[in-house]
């Protein structure tokens, strides 16, 4: 049987293609837990943004809820202010009719038509107020009190005939005191007027809707009252002490008002300066007006002679100059107010504008943050799941120092471990297929030397086989050698063995003829009796080599049997390295396998071509 015949079958280090090992099975549960699992970062993120800005947004609506507040009160003093200056024109006519309705009523009818003309204004004040009333009067809560001012005029218009002087003084000053100036408080309280938050606003709203009033008022009583005097030609004691308190009381309102006007020129000397001055001025003059006209006609002696128009005209001169005060004091809070108006809708409007570009910047900052945030985890999640597919060719760009960058820098190293790793397996991987093939070469050589031919040598390998090889190629050789050795001794032995013959061969001839000759020449006997002794002593000589011979001859087939043995101990130890390599190839194959089964497949490892 030839060496083809005895190659042994090698199946068990074929080459073997690693299954495909699915990586379903290392799949994560996804576990779906309400809406919350189901948010990504940067919408975890704006929930974040939008959680805090909830009280930056409370805060906001508060600060705007508050100067929206500021703004609605100016705007209610505003409006009381305006309605107040349509009041401040009736004060002046009504106080005007009642000084004209004693003069009537005391006998001097050229007051007649100048009380009419009066009436007329009044009511033409009055068609005027109404619109404002219906505007104004369910926001101050006035509009009561305005039907009764309403009436109680109309009842002194329609009786001012069938009473008289004093009547008429009373009924007059009972609407003044009683119902002009209560609608003028409700309008102050019910306007926010009497709530004014600054000093110099507070003071100007008390004077020109306190003091100056009260003021008007009592020069208008001391009008009305000293021109029914003077027309009449007498006076009482009582009456001439009503004269002296009414003094007293307007002397008092006079600097009330005078310190009111201070005050609000002290906390705004720009605007109110020249408006306290000009208090001051007519405070001036009406002391000394009342100096020179009312205590010396009336309280040190009485003076029935003075003419009753020139003093009608005096005190009314005086009273028109705190009616141009009066409303140049309703027009100056009114100013005020406008401007505290505006000037707290551009601050909402700034505050509103600075908001909005604080929250431009928030919502900027929020957005480039989330950005830096959720587009790198993009990445990293887009790279992740190449990966996940056996993709490893991906790697993240690492941005920041941050936590992420640190993140992506240890993903990328990963994967460059990883990398390294599957190429470190692939490596071993294709050692071990070549380890494979250099087994089936060998086997194919080592049967060939087994069948005795042993010119064959191993191919001398990198790998663990190499060593092996090598050493059995060294013994095959030396085997070889020694054979030759074996050859080369029998083939000396067996050319001995063949002189050896060939001279005995020749001494038996010899021998023979000699005999011969010794038959023939008797004398000859005893030379060849010595010849044939020295022959038979190198016949001797000859027999001991012959048997030396056949004894190396033995040792020589002895050689050659030990030889046989040596080499079916190579055989046996071949045999052995086999099943060694077989055992190694096993392994091999294992480890390959385990390797297979690991979660990246080796069909999509891309990185090994």
């Amino acid at each position: 049987m030839d060496a083809t015949d005895r190659k042994p079958k090698v199946s068990m280090f074929s080459r073997r293609q690693p299954k495909e090992v699915s990586t379903s099975g290392f799949d994560a549960p996804v576990r779906q837990q309400g809406m919350r699992r189901g948010l990504s970062v940067g919408q975890r993120l704006l929930a974040i943004a939008l959680s805090l800005a909830l009280p930056l947004g409370f805060a906001v609506l508060t600060l705007f809820n508050q100067q929206q507040a500021d703004i609605n009160f100016a705007i209610r003093e505003r409006d009381g202010a305006t309605y107040l200056q349509s009041i401040g024109q009736l004060l002046n006519k009504v106080v005007l009719h009642r000084g004209l309705v004693v003069q009537q009523r005391s006998g001097l009818m050229s007051s007649v038509q100048d009380r009419q003309k009066v009436v007329e204004e009044i009511n033409g004040l009055f068609t005027q107020l109404d619109p404002l009333d219906r505007k104004f009067g369910k926001t101050f809560n006035s509009s009561e009190e305005y039907e009764g001012l309403k009436a109680g005029w109309s009842d002194i218009d329609s009786n001012v005939v069938s009473r008289s002087a004093d009547e008429n003084f009373s009924a007059h000053t009972r609407l003044i005191e009683g119902q002009l100036f209560g609608f003028i408080r409700k309008v102050t309280d019910n306007s926010n007027l009497i709530l004014d938050p600054e000093l110099d606003t507070y003071y100007l709203m008390d004077l020109s809707t306190s003091k100056l009033p009260a003021l008007i008022d009592q020069l208008g009583q001391l009008r009305g009252l000293g021109v029914s005097l003077l027309i009449r030609g007498k006076q009482t004691a009582q009456e001439r002490a009503r004269l002296t308190a009414l003094l007293q009381i307007a002397r008092t309102r006079m600097l009330e008002a005078e310190r009111a006007a201070a005050t609000a020129a002290r906390n705004n000397p720009k605007v109110l300066n020249e408006f306290s001055l000009k208090t001051v001025g007519f405070n001036r003059a009406t002391e000394a007006t009342l100096v020179d006209t009312v205590e010396r006609t009336f309280v040190l002696n009485f003076q029935s002679r003075y003419p009753a128009s020139s003093y009608f005209n005096g005190m009314s001169r005086l009273i028109d100059n705190y009616n141009t005060l009066y409303t140049d004091s309703l027009e100056k809070l009114k100013s005020l107010l406008n401007a505290r108006v505006t000037g707290l809708q551009n601050t909402q409007r700034l505050v509103l504008l600075g908001l909005l570009g604080l929250l431009a910047l928030v919502a900027g900052g929020v957005f480039l943050n989330t950005r830096a945030i959720t587009k790198p985890l993009a990445e990293m999640s887009g790279v992740a799941q190449k990966f996940g597919s056996g993709d490893l060719s991906q790697t993240m760009t690492v941005r920041s120092q941050d936590e992420i960058g640190q993140l992506g820098t240890a993903f990328n190293e990963s994967i460059a471990r990883l990398r390294g790793f599957l190429a470190q397996q692939e490596d071993e991987r294709l050692k071990g297929q070549q380890l494979q093939k250099n087994i089936g070469d060998f086997l194919d050589v080592a049967m060939q030397i087994s069948g005795g031919d042993l010119t064959q040598k191993g191919k001398v390998s990198e790998d663990v086989l190499g060593n092996v090889v090598d050493a059995i190629n060294l013994m095959t050789e030396e085997v070889g050698y020694l054979l030759k050795d074996v050859q080369s001794a029998t083939d000396q032995v067996n050319a001995g063995a063949r002189s050896l013959t060939h001279a005995s061969r020749n001494i038996v001839q010899g021998a023979q003829s000699q005999a011969d000759i010794a038959r023939d020449t008797e004398a000859q006997v005893l030379e060849v009796s010595r010849e044939i002794q020295n022959m038979s002593e190198s016949a001797g000589s000859s027999a001991k080599a012959a048997l030396e011979a056949l004894e190396a001859s033995q040792q020589g087939r002895q050689a050659v049997q030990e030889t046989l043995t040596g080499m079916n101990a190579i055989r046996r130890e071949v045999s052995n390295i086999s099943k060694g390599v077989k055992s190694l190839s096993d392994r091999s194959l294992e480890i390959q396998e385990s390797w297979t089964r690991s979660p990246v497949s080796p069909r999509k490892r891309t990185f090994c071509r």
